[in-house]
């Protein structure tokens, strides 16, 4: 298949021409069928926490293409909202969205079904012999994944393949991990794509209502409005919930029932009572988009602050802004670099973050935002000085020694291949700078941590 694509995408305009091809296999595949579910149910505890629920904007269809930049399809055209500065831009007349980003890199959308990509509010065709209107595309630790009319494509490097599984010609529903594919086909179908060709691992005879994939990894999904989760290398559990589920949404997961919704985290969920709604994604806050009645609603737990505009190495004098959610109900926000009091501009909330002075490593952002309906505190980590150039095989050698003994390929955390180190990245830097991981000690090292986030920042060469 033939790409044209901006250079940003790809590297050099001189490349081989991408080739179509197809995943299927001459034979049938071995099937095993694993779709016995554990007796006990898992029970969790119900936490109260705060949910905050803003109404963005009045939209047919939404999506979101980073965490301060949606797009909102209106009877006037396809609209792009950036919270930045609040403004809303006229695409076209398109009437559905999906958007998802290249691993690494740039936003490809699929606006009535055809695909481009999204430079400065410009959008710009790409070329392809796909003649099926996308509708779903779904980023992978290594690939673009792209939906429609049943049929599933799988864009890598500089190819697209479609994905065919013998003797299922059309895929309903799908889900992306590491490198397992979940299928409803219309049957649960769990497929290896690490190789060149699929390969059917599982067969559960069940149909999926709804299904969504975690930060870890797992298969969260529905069947006759019962919630199931499913690890690698585990028997499928039943997930004691109060009522009738019907849909899930993840990474982050959320969960809507015939009345409430439901928030996971930590191993115990929040219940919320909230109107009816059609939930539509996630941002990279936790966050939960909804469609109810022509409105586009957020919700999310506590009050998040986005922060925009700091480099991943701070190495002179940035200016950040802040996002609160639901901005309208914020009368103030405080902020502190470590212990120090910072000043902050209004309309917009913005910061100063200055290195001078701040030893090389982690610091961080203290967000107090005030507000009638709940005082709230955040943080945001930013990292100072220089990162050193990290190769792959470098954090494999500091992966043996430190976490595969617990992370190894059968584990729920996969830390054994370079893709689980890319999905999980910033939990490890999250975990190791915090001295939660390695379990028990010993802990990593300064150095080993700076060549972890080296690794990420070089772009996980």
């Amino acid at each position: 298949m033939r790409l044209v694509l901006p250079l940003l995408l790809l590297s050099c305009a001189s490349k081989p021409e991408p080739k179509v091809a197809s995943d299927a296999t001459a034979d049938s595949p071995v099937v095993e069928d694993t779709g016995e579910v554990l007796e006990s149910s898992l029970q969790f505890r119900f936490e109260q926490r705060e949910l905050v629920t803003e109404v963005l904007d009045a939209c047919d269809d939404a999506t979101v293409i980073e965490d301060y930049l949606r797009l909102c399809a209106t009877a006037d055209g396809m609209l792009l909202k950036d919270e930045r500065d609040g403004t809303a831009i006229l695409l076209g007349q398109y009437e559905s969205v999906a958007a998802a980003h290249f691993p690494g890199g740039q936003a490809i959308l699929a606006l009535d079904g055809l695909l481009y990509t999204l430079e400065e509010a410009a959008l710009n065709p790409v070329v392809s012999d796909i003649d099926t209107p996308i509708e779903r595309l779904v980023e992978g630790s290594d690939s673009l994944w792209l939906w429609g009319l049943g049929h599933l494509y799988r864009w890598r490097g500089e190819s697209i393949t479609e994905i065919t599984l013998p003797e299922y010609p059309t895929i309903y529903d799908f889900e992306v991990s590491e490198n397992r594919l979940y299928a409803s086909v219309p049957w649960l179908a769990e497929v290896d794509v690490s190789g060149d060709s699929p390969s059917m691992i599982a067969f559960e005879e069940t149909i999926p209502q709804s299904m969504a994939v975690d930060m870890d990894g797992g298969l969260w999904y529905v069947v006759s409005d019962q919630l199931f989760l499913k690890r690698a290398g585990e028997l499928t559990r039943r997930m004691d919930m109060p009522e009738a589920v019907h849909s899930v949404v993840g990474p982050q997961i959320w969960v809507r029932g015939v009345e409430s919704i439901y928030r996971y985290h930590a191993a115990s969920f929040s219940r919320h009572s909230v109107g009816a709604a059609s939930m539509l994604a996630v941002d990279g806050y936790g966050r939960l988009l909804e469609m109810q009645e022509g409105q586009l609603m957020r919700h999310s737990i506590d009050r998040p602050v986005v922060v925009v505009g700091l480099s991943e190495s701070v190495l002179v004098r940035e200016m950040a802004q802040l996002l609160p959610s639901d901005p309208a109900s914020i009368s103030a926000l405080h902020v502190w670099m470590n212990d120090q009091p910072l000043d902050v501009t209004v309309s917009p909330w913005t910061v100063v973050v200055e290195p001078e002075g701040l030893t090389d490593g982690v610091h961080q952002l203290q967000i107090y935002s005030e507000s009638d309906l709940g005082d709230h505190l955040s943080a945001h980590s930013f990292w100072v000085g220089e990162l050193p150039e990290v190769e792959w095989s470098e954090i494999e050698d500091l992966s043996n020694e430190h976490c595969i003994a617990c992370h190894g390929g059968a584990t729920l955390t996969d830390l054994s291949t370079k893709e689980g180190w890319e999905q999980r990245i910033n939990s490890i830097i999250d975990q190791v700078s915090g001295n939660l991981m390695p379990l028990g000690g010993p802990f990593l090292s300064d150095y080993e941590i700076t060549m972890i986030r080296g690794w990420k920042y070089g772009g996980f060469q």
